[in-house]
């Protein structure tokens, strides 16, 4: 009787490793997964967006992704009209379960653009209740935010893009626009984060922010300017203020499928 009792415990503390080991096995064959399937989409994106972002909205579409509903899409907030922000949308991954975000600027002309680059220029994306405060109940991926930053002929510079900052409900952006000969680095970029739940609220609006700087200064920190009610607006810190403009656009988002 002993011995079938101790063959017993053993039997149970077999059968506990190997179903404890196959849960660990399982999560870490998913987080490989997503890894996976995150750099296939990431590269792809920053490759095809050298055809322009209708062409990466074309790929998404293609490759197991589904555009989210949204009711419009509103005229910039303030404009100088030297620079527009487009193609802001959401789509749900239907291979990774989750969601992206992204968004996409592009200067309206060469002759547009300052002779001097400046000090480091930033975006932002930003989700947002109706009342404008921080949506909730959405969680980030890992590692959720990506840049890809092109000239005027739509060549990507790899190392063109900065930092990145999750601020509240939306994440902010730096990148280096140059003068390299005759190409501006920095005339087009997109922008996107992934997300593994979506917010609690709908609709919301999903808001774009550009900000250019054409005079030198250091960049002291950065993130959102995001009073109680009032609308997140990208915040830049300098040492000293250097000469800028702000532009803005955003999307109503009604459905995440």
């Amino acid at each position: 009787m002993r011995v079938k009792k101790i063959v017993f415990f053993l039997t149970l503390c077999i059968f506990f490793l190997s179903t404890t080991g196959f849960g660990y096995s399982a999560d870490v064959a998913m987080d490989n997964d997503w890894e996976s399937r995150k750099a296939f989409v990431e590269e792809n994106i920053i490759s095809i967006g050298s055809q322009g972002p209708d062409k990466v909205d074309e790929w998404l579409i293609a490759n197991g992704f589904q555009e989210v509903e949204y009711i419009k899409t509103l005229e910039p907030l303030s404009s100088p009209g030297s620079v527009v922000l487009r193609n802001i949308q959401g789509y749900y991954d239907s291979v990774a379960k989750k969601y992206i975000v992204k968004g996409w600027w592009s200067w309206q002309g060469i002759h547009l653009v300052d002779s001097t680059a400046g000090a480091l220029d930033g975006v932002s994306l930003a989700m947002c209740q109706t009342n404008w405060n921080p949506v909730t109940g959405y969680i980030f991926t890992s590692n959720p935010a990506g840049i890809a930053v092109y000239d005027q002929d739509y060549t990507h510079y790899p190392h063109a893009g900065g930092a990145s900052k999750i601020d509240k409900s939306g994440i902010v952006y730096t990148f280096q626009d140059a003068w390299q000969g005759s190409k501006y680095v920095g005339y087009h970029g997109q922008v996107w984060f992934w997300l593994n739940s979506t917010p609690s609220q709908l609709p919301i609006y999903i808001k774009m922010d550009f900000e250019h700087t054409w005079t030198n200064a250091n960049l002291s920190s950065f993130g959102f300017s995001w009073p109680v009610g009032s609308a997140p607006t990208i915040n830049m810190v300098f040492n000293v203020t250097p000469a800028n403009f702000k532009i803005a656009n955003q999307i109503t988002l009604s459905s995440w499928h």
